[in-house]
């Protein structure tokens, strides 16, 4: 049996946005039905009035923490909490706007464990690279976001920790994923994007948070978060 801490950022403003982290606790319970994995979800939900404890009782396998954070958002910053919560061999890293397709953990779990040295994957996103089924069978290294790194969905062996220390807590949403991909890049730890496992990500399920909440999100995303990343990696000031 594989344990799997399933760390997820909700942001359970309203109705719509709650539908959308219980769509896919739901479906990320469902996708390994033969018991080879069980998953422990922490939910860092910024709603302080949502809860969801009763994914404890529909799907008894698995765990479901409900984890209240403090303070100002941030990705990292949420993500280092709900990671520091879990104590599994495998920590997943996820957006709230995913559904997860059969035997996805199982797949990257697989693929990882026989690619010595590799401590990072990312599943296959139909959304954004299209049909798998002429990569399904080969597997790509590299840490391109959007590319081989799919920032909303982050695979990895808990002992990777070791090596890189906490996520960077500088950013809060932008850049995150480019920081975390040029961290193993100079570390040279291996990641993976595995075409045998597929998540689906619904981007466009969260846009209604980005028009609800605009002056948040442009905190967020704003050309501050663009100028840490340059600052911090030395790379020239400008569009990336």
């Amino acid at each position: 049996m594989k344990h799997v801490d399933v760390i997820i950022i909700s942001w359970a403003k309203d109705e719509d946005l709650l539908q959308v982290t219980r769509k896919g606790l739901d479906s990320l319970f469902g996708s390994e039905p033969n018991e080879d994995v069980t998953f422990h979800a922490y939910i860092v939900e910024s709603n302080l009035d949502i809860n969801y404890d009763e994914y404890n009782k529909t799907y008894p396998r698995h765990t479901t923490t409900t984890l209240r954070p403090i303070g100002e958002f941030g990705y990292h910053k949420y993500l280092n909490l709900g990671r520091k919560a879990g104590k599994s061999e495998y920590v997943v890293l996820c957006n709230s706007d995913l559904t997860y397709e059969k035997y996805w953990a199982s797949n990257i779990i697989y693929s990882m464990d026989n690619v010595p040295g590799s401590l990072s994957a990312s599943p296959w996103c139909p959304q954004t690279q299209n049909d798998n089924s002429q990569h399904v069978n080969t597997l790509y290294r590299g840490y391109r976001v959007r590319g081989e790194l799919a920032g909303w969905c982050i695979f990895q062996k808990r002992e990777i920790y070791d090596k890189i220390g906490d996520l960077d807590e500088q950013f809060t949403h932008w850049y995150c994923d480019n920081d975390y991909g040029m961290v193993l890049q100079k570390q040279e730890i291996i990641h993976l994007l595995v075409p045998s496992s597929i998540v689906n990500h619904h981007a466009d399920q969260l846009g209604v948070t980005h028009k609800k909440f605009d002056s948040e999100y442009q905190r967020m995303t704003t050309i501050n978060q663009q100028s840490k990343f340059q600052n911090k990696w030395g790379i020239p000031y400008g569009p990336l």
